[in-house]
């Protein structure tokens, strides 16, 4: 897909592209979920009433920065973004619901993924930033009551070291430098989400097993 995108590199077909594979994820879909980046002074994004759709590369608006409202939906489409990021992906995926649910009202309030093989992509994304034992030897990912976006940014930004946040009973929102960044953190953790909630399932008692499938509606 990368290559597909390198020789079209307009951002309406960025975003587009970007949308139909992750729509097909069904980490996109009609109950919210969406990308923007912003480029000289304009966020160009799909707004969310196009998920109900098949949006294509025309549907790709762009509105300026300036002109962005103060109080807006966190699943509008349209996210401002933080000087140094130029990227959002927001996704409404089950995973990442689950995750946020699960060790955000169970256990704690992030989660903590030791570095390893699978997060080789993030190498070069990973920072020391984030509070408590992320460092450089594991990434970690913030988890906070759905609220505005201001905490979202700060979460991500300030509390994360890979730039993303999960919201519980929300999703999960990555930012990053460039639109490149932050489609393959999204894409990595979307992953570690879905490979740590079925190694929860394995590891458990089978009374805790089915307790744990019912509260997660496998």
């Amino acid at each position: 897909m990368d290559k597909i995108l390198k020789k079209e590199s307009g951002l309406e077909v960025v975003i587009h592209r970007t949308y139909q594979h992750f729509y097909q994820k069904k980490w996109f879909n009609a109950t919210g979920g969406g990308m923007a980046i912003k480029k000289e002074g304009f966020v160009y994004f799909i707004p969310s009433y196009f998920n109900e759709q098949l949006p294509d590369s025309t549907n790709v608006k762009k509105i300026a920065i300036v002109d962005i409202p103060t109080n807006i939906d966190m699943c509008s489409g349209i996210f401002p973004l933080p000087d140094g990021f130029s990227t959002v992906v927001h996704t409404h995926s089950v995973a990442s619901i689950r995750a946020a649910n699960y060790w955000g009202k169970k256990y704690f309030k992030s989660f903590c993924f030791k570095k390893n093989h699978i997060t080789k992509n993030l190498d070069g994304i990973i920072g020391a930033k984030a509070s408590g034992s992320a460092g450089d030897e594991n990434l970690e990912v913030p988890i906070i009551e759905k609220n505005n976006f201001d905490d979202i940014v700060n979460a991500a930004t300030v509390g994360s070291n890979v730039n993303s946040v999960l919201v519980e009973d929300h999703g999960l929102y990555v930012f990053g430098e460039t639109w490149q960044q932050a489609k393959v953190t999204c894409e990595t953790l979307e992953f570690l989400f879905e490979l740590e909630l079925e190694l929860e399932l394995t590891k458990k008692p089978e009374a805790e097993t089915k307790q744990f499938a019912l509260l997660q509606g496998l």
